[in-house]
């Protein structure tokens, strides 16, 4: 996700001037547009939540801005930047200005630290049928969910028949068939109800006789 148009350029601006202190938050690259995209991801996954890094563009590892020729098109260069950051899955936010110090302009994009960490610097890609086809965020969520085993278990189980048991909040027991499941809750649907329930609240059993698990 991009916006250009809700920041004040002073804001960069007095960032810019605190560079010293917020160092470990700034990366100083010129034109590579690999780097753009990796440092974008580095920051979306490194930054504390809703706080930004800052990528310039334009500007030399040692912080001396390099001058750009005479109609050099900075318009271009930002789009080409966001068209490169945007190739990051799931999407980053920035914001991205063009700025001017001293006569001489480059631009500088804000990252922020994201809340949907972890960020990567390509798609995901999942087989659907005989297709290999991107994954979607709540595909991409499922596969991240899928790194707890219990996760993993409860996924193979949806469209099965299970028996819950709940002592703690709202307790009660019933058959019913698991319908979904992600890295928080799973939901269970019977003849007349649907109930959702705490991944962490369940430990999964099996029952022999019984063609359930519980």
């Amino acid at each position: 996700m991009v916006a250009t148009t809700k920041i004040h350029p002073r804001h960069i601006e007095l960032l810019i001037l605190q560079r010293e202190s917020l160092l470990r938050l700034f990366s100083l690259l010129s034109d590579d547009t690999y780097g753009w995209l990796k440092t974008a991801v580095a920051f979306a996954n490194s930054c504390p939540v809703g706080q930004p890094g800052i990528l310039y563009v334009g500007v030399e590892n040692n912080g001396d801005i390099k001058r750009q020729a005479d109609g050099y098109d900075f318009e271009k260069l930002q789009k080409s930047i966001g068209g490169k950051i945007g190739e990051a899955w799931p999407p980053i936010y920035f914001v991205s200005r063009i700025l001017d110090k001293d006569g001489i302009e480059f631009v500088a994009v804000m990252i922020y630290g994201s809340p949907k960490r972890p960020h990567f610097s390509g798609r995901a890609w999942v087989r659907i049928g005989p297709e290999t086809k991107d994954a979607s965020e709540v595909e991409h969520d499922n596969l991240i969910a899928q790194r707890s085993s219990k996760v993993r278990f409860l996924q193979r189980l949806v469209g099965k028949l299970v028996y819950w048991h709940a002592t703690d909040y709202q307790p009660g027991n019933e058959n019913g068939t698991l319908t979904d499941c992600n890295e928080f809750f799973v939901t269970v649907v019977g003849n007349s109800y649907s109930r959702c329930l705490p991944v962490d609240w369940i430990t999964i059993s099996y029952s022999p006789g019984m063609n359930d698990v519980s």
